[in-house]
């Protein structure tokens, strides 16, 4: 760029010279003669092609050494391998319940608890008892419901029977009275504990008052008001105060 810059600086030097002569003619010892002017372009010529030729042996240089190998084709990528399935799962086994029985320890220093056994009912000729007792005492004109075990003071629609001393002066007879539709067969006791059967199949039932019957140490068959059987046992009496007896009311 150098060389040609000069070339065209002594180009225009020389091309602004000679307008200049032909526009203002000067005397001829004022300007250049012929040969200098040949002598001068022929300097300016040389040296402007010795400046090209070293500008473009430094441009080759420069082009060489910027050149570039071309680029290399870019590597293709290994093909994917493929994902490997994961293995199966494998079926958990079923949970096996464990029984495992735990023994309580009882505290140290205290006495293990005691629990009472359950009291199973007591079943007689394939029946259940609806209600039943041992040693009941009532005291004389109270009344008695064989239905419930309830006593009650005086009369009592709810109650089976009610009872006095009987009229034997001994002391030893009961006045008995039925409330109807309950029935007693005192004409047809037992030495032993009867069974539902018995009392169900008894032809002796009556509703009949008693006033003077000794019936201690035997076991008699009623009907409650309610439609129910069982039996009386009558265990004990007081001329005085009343009696003791057990009973079973079966369902």
């Amino acid at each position: 760029m150098t060389g040609k810059r000069f070339f065209r600086s002594g180009l225009l030097f020389i091309g602004m010279t000679l307008i200049t002569a032909c526009v203002n003619p000067q005397p001829k010892t004022n300007l250049l003669s012929d040969k200098d002017m040949v002598a001068t372009s022929v300097v300016l010529t040389v040296s402007a092609e010795g400046t090209m030729a070293a500008f473009n042996a430094v441009m080759a240089q420069l082009t060489q050494n910027a050149q570039v190998s071309p680029p290399q084709p870019a590597q293709p990528l290994p093909p994917a391998q493929p994902t490997q399935p994961p293995p199966p799962s494998q079926p958990t086994a079923a949970l096996q319940p464990t029984s495992t029985t735990l023994a309580l320890q009882p505290t140290a220093g205290l006495p293990p608890p005691q629990f009472p056994s359950p009291i199973p009912t007591p079943t007689l000729g394939g029946s259940q008892f609806h209600s039943s007792g041992k040693d009941k005492f009532i005291y004389y004109r109270d009344c008695f419901d064989l239905d419930e075990g309830i006593t009650s003071a005086g009369v009592d629609n709810r109650c089976e029977f009610t009872f006095g001393p009987g009229a034997d002066a001994s002391g030893s007879t009961l006045e008995f009275i039925p409330n109807p539709p309950a029935a007693f067969a005192f004409s047809g006791v037992f030495m032993s504990e009867p069974g539902f059967a018995n009392c169900q199949g008894s032809t002796k039932l009556s509703s009949q008052t008693d006033p003077n019957i000794a019936i201690m140490g035997y076991y008699v068959c009623f009907v409650t008001r309610e439609g129910r059987y069982g039996w009386m046992y009558f265990k004990t009496m007081d001329p005085v105060n009343g009696m003791v007896f057990d009973w079973v009311t079966y369902q």
